[in-house]
């Protein structure tokens, strides 16, 4: 239970960024989900940062209908930095900080580390979701994905 939303934590989804030593990972990763849904809720961050209102990212979803939405992920308001070493800066309303971690073995200084849980609305919650695309929009900001469940 993290952030009063329970996850099922297994593993990362880490995405693509624009830098040539990123070329190993993927800029968008599909997840089945193959249901009808109000509201997707996830545990995400990124390594490195934007400027705050960028759009690194998105979940796009695809109905049973052909039809695709995205639910644009910006920085700032969704999701920050997944290291913390100054005050907290604020996010949006639908995102808080769902986690945080100690520091970890060679960081500097009172460094953490932390997840971010948001919540996305799904404005077609009355057709099926066949999957969803994880995706990055290859800024500075290379967001990862630990979990996602919908309500």
């Amino acid at each position: 239970m993290l952030g009063g939303i329970l996850f099922d934590v297994r593993g990362v989804i880490q995405l693509r960024r624009q830098d040539p030593d990123w070329y190993k990972f993927p800029e968008h990763v599909q997840i089945p989900v193959g249901r009808g849904f109000r509201q997707l809720h996830v545990l995400q961050g990124s390594i490195h940062g934007e400027l705050d209102g960028a759009v690194i990212g998105s979940y796009r979803l695809h109905y049973a209908d052909g039809q695709t939405m995205d639910l644009e992920m910006r920085y700032g308001r969704d999701l920050r930095d997944w290291r913390d070493s100054g005050p907290p800066k604020s996010l949006g309303e639908r995102a808080a900080v769902a986690w945080i971690g100690p520091r970890w073995a060679g960081a500097s200084g009172n460094e953490h580390v932390r997840l971010f849980r948001t919540t996305y609305t799904n404005p077609r919650p009355e057709v099926d979701v066949v999957h969803i695309d994880f995706v990055s929009r290859m800024t500075q900001a290379a967001p990862f994905l630990v979990a996602l469940t919908v309500e």
